[in-house]
């Protein structure tokens, strides 16, 4: 069983069991307890808010200036805590069970590093222009007065980002830092995955403090242009290039995040890759720490996971062209209006606790569902995706620690995705989520769902819509008195027993009935889906034996699942070893495009998440009316999430632009340009910069988050022929 393997998460995090409420009349008992748990991973993030700040307060004057720089400027004392419209001013019913993270943008840039400890971006002092209260302050000080601040609002405290590496000794002097102002998580996106030295120090000092870490895989899936594809695996797969590394991660952090993906097609790229996680964990006690999911947390309660919730209120507040810009929450399912679901995984996360990867079992269907979705301007800041239409998908049901569901298609045939698990502590935890298609946008299809149950005595979560849900348990219900359900949200539960249907071992709540007690205490204007729990009270209920809980199975092969469609070969950028050529004495490349663009690239034995990384590499124009040449640095096999560096050797310039459209251009230098280049190109990936030097010219452009890592470089030409030597990386 999987209560004898785990009583806490490797962080310290209670399994906190889901005990009736007395706070409530003894014939209406609240089924939420009252506190929130002692410790908890579950967080929201500023940096979807910051993001939509930019150009904030009507029409939107320059397109191209809505930028991962421009959304760090929006970062400050007054955006946080003014009390007309600041950002801990949100998620009124949710502030005690999240922790208030603030992402890029609260620390200084610029200092003494030689003296003071730590980086640009992994300092642990709040910027004095942006955050005047603070500015005089020891560092610790200024966190211990933001942490407080924010709890006198409700929250449950201070987390904070940080990118890059540091020595042992600061961090355990950020980590004594932390203790002293009740800081209790840490969200390092890039870096720390050598020697885990965050973990050295919280282990040493501050054992409660939260550690997540994070490889940054791109904002979709594999095979996006493919409708037919046989699977859709992230970068997390076995045998895929996130795979190792996130494995190891997972026996050595608290936390591993999957990362941000594109709006429209959020729930297949997420699901996916929780699928291709805990297909190589299931049942490895080994590994210890929890996913980490993008902002659904109806997927994070049914899968045992938790969330980086990003969602806010404002909407209309910025346009584009009269229609509301928001690339990272652009979806029909109108996040900006579904603040309820956020808050009713905290009250959720009173209950139960996230899941460890390797704690129980995972099962997935054969089933396998595909989504798409047509892009443009509007839909992701990921330029390169606009007209295009993209495919994502995800098996159709998956389950932790307990049988698959069954579910029954709707009277179109459709099946929503379907998710449950039981949990540790008994509680099991069942929801669907949307389908999404150009034609329906974002729909739910009203399946018949049906689920079994392992203890009739606990507390069971639903969310999302139905068409029916049967909750099958190990013997007859002949004892039972009550049914109590109650929404998330609310503080007293009803008893719906006659509402539903009790046949031998089965009960079954009507879709209907859930869409009631499941928005029963929502917020006005809120669309979230229903989220509810449910607790039947009497006598005899039934517990299955161990023969319930499947027997684990990891998966560490690269393996598909076999959907009834004809596979089609993912297109791809050409391999960078079939433009092989010499370069003068040496070995080379000679990339020629006849018309349009060529970009030819290869795998890096290690892909650059953090740090800086230094390129170098010879190129000359071979004879042609059109002369170019550029280095590519790519997430991606395709180019598509890349950005490129070098000279139109022809206008005697130099230029840095990310690859999000047919027509390439961007910033540009004047440079003499005759004969051999000599260029060489510092990225660094903390700043999210690139500063190209070509003959004694140096140019500097910095890049979007479509760029959230580089595993493959290469070179590229537009409709001309050049010869490159063999790039040189020096990290």
């Amino acid at each position: 069983m999987i209560t004898k393997l785990m009583k806490f998460s490797p962080m310290g995090l209670l399994m906190v069991s889901g005990v009736l409420s007395t706070a409530q009349a003894a014939d209406t008992p609240s089924l939420v307890p009252t506190e929130p748990a002692p410790y908890s991973p579950h967080y929201w993030c500023t940096w979807y808010v910051q993001n939509y700040w930019q150009q904030r307060g009507g029409e939107i004057t320059d397109f191209n200036r809505l930028t991962n720089l421009g959304a760090q400027e929006e970062m400050n004392h007054h955006h946080i805590f003014n009390e007309k419209d600041g950002w801990a001013h949100y998620m009124k019913r949710g502030r005690e069970d999240l922790t208030f993270l603030i992402d890029h943008g609260w620390q200084p840039v610029e200092g003494n590093w030689d003296k003071l400890p730590g980086s640009p971006y992994f300092n642990f002092r709040a910027d004095p222009k942006d955050f005047p209260p603070y500015a005089g302050l020891e560092p610790q000080e200024q966190m211990k007065t933001f942490n407080k601040e924010l709890q006198d609002l409700g929250w449950r405290g201070l987390g904070i980002w940080v990118r890059g590496q540091v020595s042992l000794a600061d961090m355990e002097t950020f980590t004594k830092w932390s203790k002293h102002a009740g800081v209790t998580y840490w969200k390092i996106d890039g870096g720390d995955t050598g020697q885990y030295l965050a973990m050295q120090a919280k282990n040493k000092h501050y054992p409660e403090l939260i550690m997540e870490h994070a490889h940054a895989p791109g904002h979709f899936n594999a095979n996006t242009d493919v409708p037919d594809a046989e699977e859709y695996p992230s970068t997390f797969a076995a045998g895929e290039s996130n795979a190792e590394r996130t494995l190891r991660n997972l026996k050595n952090t608290d936390v591993i995040r999957v990362y941000d993906v594109a709006p429209h097609l959020i729930t297949p790229t997420t699901v996916q890759r929780i699928n291709d996680i805990l297909l190589q964990t299931n049942g490895d006690s080994a590994y210890t720490a929890i996913i980490n999911t993008q902002d659904l947390p109806y997927v994070s309660m049914a899968l045992g996971t938790s969330i980086a919730s990003k969602r806010h209120p404002n909407y209309m507040e910025r346009t584009w062209k009269g229609r509301d810009l928001h690339h990272q929450l652009e979806d029909d399912r109108m996040m900006q209006f579904s603040m309820n679901e956020v808050e009713r995984l905290g009250r959720w996360s009173r209950i139960a606790m996230p899941i460890p990867v390797g704690v129980g079992s995972y099962l997935r269907s054969e089933n396998y569902l595909v989504d798409h979705y047509t892009h443009d301007a509007y839909s992701t800041w990921n330029r390169s995706t606009y007209g295009k239409k993209l495919y994502q998908g995800a098996p159709a049901v998956m389950a932790r620690n307990m049988p698959l569901p069954e579910v029954g298609a709707d009277k179109e045939g459709n099946v929503p995705y379907v998710m449950a698990s039981t949990y540790p502590d008994g509680a099991t935890a069942i929801a669907t989520e949307p389908r999404v298609t150009d034609k329906r946008k974002v729909w739910f299809p009203r399946a018949a769902v049906a689920v079994k149950i392992h203890d009739a005595s606990k507390v069971i979560g639903i969310a999302g819509h139905y068409g029916s849900l049967t909750l099958e348990f190990a013997g007859p219900l002949d004892g039972v008195t009550h049914v109590w359900a109650q929404d998330l949200l609310d503080v007293k539960s009803e008893d719906i027993k006659d509402k539903l249907t009790i046949s031998g071992n089965k009960l079954t709540i009507p879709g209907t009935l859930i869409d009631r007690i499941g928005t029963a205490a929502k917020d006005e204007k809120d669309v979230s889906a229903p989220g509810m729990v449910i607790r039947l009270e009497g006598t005899d209920l039934p517990v299955a034996g161990d023969e319930y809980f499947p027997k684990a199975k990891r998966i560490t092969e690269p393996t598909r699942i076999g959907r009834i469609t004809e596979s089609k070969k993912v297109v791809q950028s050409a391999s960078l070893n079939e433009y092989k050529d010499s370069y003068g004495d040496q070995a080379g490349y000679r990339i020629k495009a006849v018309n349009g663009q060529q970009i030819a690239l290869k795998a890096l034995d290690k892909p650059i998440t953090t740090g800086k990384a230094i390129i170098t590499w010879k190129m000359k124009a071979v004879s042609n009316p059109t002369k170019n040449g550029f280095l590519v640095l790519s997430n991606d096999a395709k180019g598509g999430a890349s950005v490129l560096a070098g000279s139109w050797i022809g206008s005697n310039n130099i230029t840095i632009f990310e690859n999000t459209s047919d027509t390439w251009s961007g910033s540009d230098k004047d440079c003499e340009t005759k004969g051999e280049l000599d260029c060489k190109a510092i990225l660094d990936m903390d700043e999210r910069s690139v500063t190209l030097t070509i003959n004694g010219v140096t140019h500097k452009e910095k890049f979007s988050e479509t760029v959230p890592n580089v595993g493959y470089i290469g070179f590229a030409t537009q409709r001309a022929e050049t010869l490159f030597s063999e790039p040189k990386v020096k990290r």
